[in-house]
């Protein structure tokens, strides 16, 4: 492993002196700055608006007109950029929206 010591030459430390195994031990752990984690936004790459597919139903062509018709453009975006953190319970899952966090 390259984050675990390795032995240095035990033929010049005398092991029965206190102190003596910490000084034949050499560290080859990296610097404190390339140990930290940098995290980076990956761009998500979603439709701007999902085409949805023939239907020969009229119930859900109308059902997908009033939903059309209803829906909040800022809302909307904001669950476009949102991100799913995880199930509540059987109902209400959690979505982080930039600084808050929505059921």
């Amino acid at each position: 492993l390259s984050g675990s010591p390795s032995p240095a030459t035990s033929a010049s430390i005398d092991m029965s002196q206190p102190g003596a195994f910490a000084s034949a031990m050499k560290c080859n752990c990296p610097p404190e700055a390339a140990r930290r984690t940098v995290l980076v936004k990956q761009p998500t790459v979603r439709p701007k608006r999902v085409i949805p597919t023939q239907c020969s139903y009229t119930s859900i062509g109308s059902l997908r007109r009033r939903v059309h018709k209803q829906q909040c453009m800022e809302i909307t975006q904001q669950l476009r950029q949102a991100f799913y953190m995880g199930v509540l319970s059987h109902q209400r899952s959690l979505v982080q929206c930039g600084e808050e966090l929505v059921m």
